[in-house]
Protein backbone atom coordinates (compact mmCIF):
# COMPACT_ATOMS: atom_id res chain seq x y z
CA UNK A 1 0.00 0.00 0.00
CA UNK A 2 2.74 2.40 0.60
CA UNK A 3 4.55 1.88 -2.64
CA UNK A 4 1.11 2.54 -4.76
CA UNK A 5 0.56 5.76 -2.55
CA UNK A 6 4.34 7.07 -3.25
CA UNK A 7 4.07 5.52 -6.86
CA UNK A 8 0.24 6.76 -7.92
CA UNK A 9 1.26 10.44 -7.07
CA UNK A 10 4.94 10.20 -8.78
CA UNK A 11 3.41 8.25 -11.69
CA UNK A 12 0.74 11.16 -12.01
CA UNK A 13 3.08 14.07 -11.96
CA UNK A 14 5.56 12.76 -14.32
CA UNK A 15 3.18 12.02 -16.60
CA UNK A 16 1.61 15.54 -16.49
CA UNK A 17 4.86 17.10 -16.67
CA UNK A 18 6.00 15.24 -20.31
CA UNK A 19 2.21 16.16 -21.36
CA UNK A 20 3.31 20.16 -20.24
CA UNK A 21 6.59 19.72 -22.40
CA UNK A 22 5.21 17.70 -24.74
CA UNK A 23 2.62 20.66 -25.07
CA UNK A 24 5.13 23.58 -24.89
CA UNK A 25 7.28 21.82 -27.84
CA UNK A 26 3.83 22.10 -29.93
CA UNK A 27 3.70 25.47 -29.38
CA UNK A 28 7.45 26.10 -29.93
CA UNK A 29 6.84 24.44 -33.35
CA UNK A 30 3.77 26.35 -34.45
CA UNK A 31 5.61 29.29 -34.01
CA UNK A 32 8.70 28.00 -35.90
CA UNK A 33 6.07 26.78 -38.70
CA UNK A 34 4.97 30.48 -38.77
CA UNK A 35 8.45 31.89 -39.03
CA UNK A 36 9.16 29.45 -42.01
CA UNK A 37 6.13 30.10 -43.51
CA UNK A 38 6.93 34.09 -43.25
CA UNK A 39 10.82 33.23 -44.71
CA UNK A 40 9.68 31.03 -47.85
CA UNK A 41 6.90 34.40 -48.45
CA UNK A 42 10.37 36.64 -48.38
CA UNK A 43 12.09 34.10 -50.38
CA UNK A 44 9.19 34.49 -53.00
CA UNK A 45 9.24 38.28 -52.79
CA UNK A 46 12.80 38.11 -53.84
CA UNK A 47 12.60 35.52 -56.47
CA UNK A 48 10.12 37.81 -57.92
CA UNK A 49 12.38 41.10 -57.61
CA UNK A 50 15.06 39.65 -59.32
CA UNK A 51 12.68 38.20 -61.77
CA UNK A 52 12.34 41.67 -62.42
CA UNK A 53 15.39 42.98 -62.36
CA UNK A 54 16.49 40.40 -65.19
CA UNK A 55 13.68 41.59 -67.20
CA UNK A 56 14.53 45.16 -66.87
CA UNK A 57 18.15 44.22 -67.74
CA UNK A 58 16.57 42.35 -70.54
CA UNK A 59 14.92 45.65 -72.20
CA UNK A 60 17.91 48.03 -71.43
CA UNK A 61 20.46 45.26 -73.46
CA UNK A 62 17.33 45.25 -76.27
CA UNK A 63 17.51 49.30 -76.26
CA UNK A 64 21.66 49.18 -76.22
CA UNK A 65 21.46 46.84 -79.27
CA UNK A 66 19.18 49.16 -80.74
CA UNK A 67 21.60 52.02 -79.79
CA UNK A 68 24.52 50.50 -81.66
CA UNK A 69 22.38 49.26 -84.70
CA UNK A 70 21.53 53.04 -84.94
CA UNK A 71 25.06 54.32 -84.35
CA UNK A 72 26.38 51.84 -86.76
CA UNK A 73 23.79 53.05 -89.23
CA UNK A 74 24.98 56.46 -88.69
CA UNK A 75 28.58 56.00 -88.89
CA UNK A 76 28.33 54.79 -91.95
CA UNK A 77 26.29 57.38 -93.63
CA UNK A 78 29.31 59.31 -92.11
CA UNK A 79 31.62 57.26 -93.97
CA UNK A 80 29.63 57.75 -97.29
CA UNK A 81 28.97 61.83 -96.34
CA UNK A 82 32.66 61.70 -96.37
CA UNK A 83 33.39 59.77 -99.34
CA UNK A 84 31.30 62.24 -101.11
CA UNK A 85 33.04 65.13 -100.33
CA UNK A 86 36.05 63.61 -100.46
CA UNK A 87 35.11 63.47 -104.41
CA UNK A 88 33.90 66.80 -104.47
CA UNK A 89 36.60 68.26 -103.12
CA UNK A 90 38.95 66.17 -105.55
CA UNK A 91 36.63 67.59 -108.83
CA UNK A 92 36.70 71.11 -107.23
CA UNK A 93 40.44 70.73 -107.18
CA UNK A 94 40.37 69.20 -111.30
CA UNK A 95 38.58 72.40 -112.38
CA UNK A 96 40.60 74.82 -110.54
CA UNK A 97 43.59 73.29 -112.53
CA UNK A 98 41.18 73.57 -115.62
CA UNK A 99 39.83 76.84 -114.86
CA UNK A 100 44.03 78.12 -114.00
CA UNK A 101 45.34 76.27 -117.55
CA UNK A 102 42.27 78.48 -119.19
CA UNK A 103 42.83 81.30 -116.92
CA UNK A 104 38.92 81.71 -116.14
CA UNK A 105 38.88 83.59 -113.10
CA UNK A 106 35.42 83.79 -112.61
CA UNK A 107 34.92 80.08 -112.88
CA UNK A 108 38.34 79.52 -110.63
CA UNK A 109 36.93 81.65 -107.93
CA UNK A 110 33.75 79.49 -107.87
CA UNK A 111 35.34 76.43 -107.99
CA UNK A 112 37.93 77.52 -104.64
CA UNK A 113 34.98 78.65 -102.91
CA UNK A 114 33.44 75.29 -103.83
CA UNK A 115 36.54 74.05 -102.71
CA UNK A 116 36.70 75.50 -99.08
CA UNK A 117 32.91 74.57 -98.70
CA UNK A 118 34.34 70.71 -99.83
CA UNK A 119 36.49 71.34 -96.96
CA UNK A 120 34.24 72.38 -94.50
CA UNK A 121 32.11 69.47 -95.32
CA UNK A 122 34.73 67.06 -94.62
CA UNK A 123 35.55 68.59 -91.29
CA UNK A 124 32.28 68.31 -90.26
CA UNK A 125 32.24 64.87 -91.80
CA UNK A 126 34.80 63.92 -89.65
CA UNK A 127 33.62 65.31 -86.25
CA UNK A 128 30.26 63.28 -86.92
CA UNK A 129 32.11 60.31 -87.75
CA UNK A 130 34.24 60.81 -84.41
CA UNK A 131 31.01 61.72 -82.40
CA UNK A 132 29.56 58.67 -83.62
CA UNK A 133 32.05 56.41 -83.11
CA UNK A 134 32.37 57.76 -79.31
CA UNK A 135 28.35 56.98 -79.28
CA UNK A 136 29.16 53.33 -80.33
CA UNK A 137 31.84 52.64 -77.63
CA UNK A 138 29.95 54.49 -74.80
CA UNK A 139 26.00 51.92 -76.08
CA UNK A 140 28.55 48.97 -75.74
CA UNK A 141 30.30 49.11 -72.72
CA UNK A 142 26.27 50.11 -71.68
CA UNK A 143 24.90 46.90 -73.17
CA UNK A 144 28.58 44.99 -71.96
CA UNK A 145 27.58 46.61 -68.30
CA UNK A 146 23.63 45.82 -68.30
CA UNK A 147 24.57 41.90 -69.64
CA UNK A 148 26.95 41.87 -66.37
CA UNK A 149 23.81 42.97 -64.43
CA UNK A 150 21.77 40.03 -65.80
CA UNK A 151 24.87 37.39 -64.92
CA UNK A 152 24.84 39.35 -61.43
CA UNK A 153 20.58 39.26 -61.14
CA UNK A 154 20.73 35.46 -62.05
CA UNK A 155 23.41 34.29 -59.86
CA UNK A 156 21.24 36.27 -56.67
CA UNK A 157 17.98 34.15 -58.08
CA UNK A 158 19.72 31.23 -57.17
CA UNK A 159 21.14 31.97 -54.23
CA UNK A 160 17.42 33.22 -53.40
CA UNK A 161 15.88 29.87 -54.71
CA UNK A 162 18.75 27.86 -52.93
CA UNK A 163 17.45 29.42 -49.81
CA UNK A 164 13.76 29.05 -50.36
CA UNK A 165 14.46 25.08 -50.50
CA UNK A 166 16.21 25.51 -47.57
CA UNK A 167 13.26 27.15 -45.64
CA UNK A 168 11.08 24.85 -47.52
CA UNK A 169 13.00 21.80 -46.00
CA UNK A 170 12.79 23.45 -42.55
CA UNK A 171 9.30 24.12 -42.98
CA UNK A 172 8.69 20.28 -43.79
CA UNK A 173 10.81 19.11 -40.69
CA UNK A 174 9.10 21.38 -38.31
CA UNK A 175 5.65 20.09 -39.31
CA UNK A 176 7.23 16.36 -38.34
CA UNK A 177 7.84 17.61 -35.23
CA UNK A 178 4.59 19.22 -34.66
CA UNK A 179 2.59 15.74 -35.73
CA UNK A 180 5.22 14.06 -33.40
CA UNK A 181 4.74 16.42 -30.37
CA UNK A 182 0.91 16.13 -31.49
CA UNK A 183 1.47 12.63 -30.84
CA UNK A 184 3.11 12.45 -27.38
CA UNK A 185 0.70 15.25 -25.55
Amino acid sequence: MKITTVLVPALVLGLTSFTTQAQHRVKHDRIDIHHDRKDIQHDNNDINNSKKDIRHDRNEVKQDNNDIHRDKKDINNDRKDLHHDYNDARKDRHDIAKDQKKGDTKDLAKDKADLKNDYNDIHHDKKDLSRDGKDLTADRKDRNRDNKDIQQDKHQLNRERKDKQHDVKDLQHDKKDLQKDQKNS
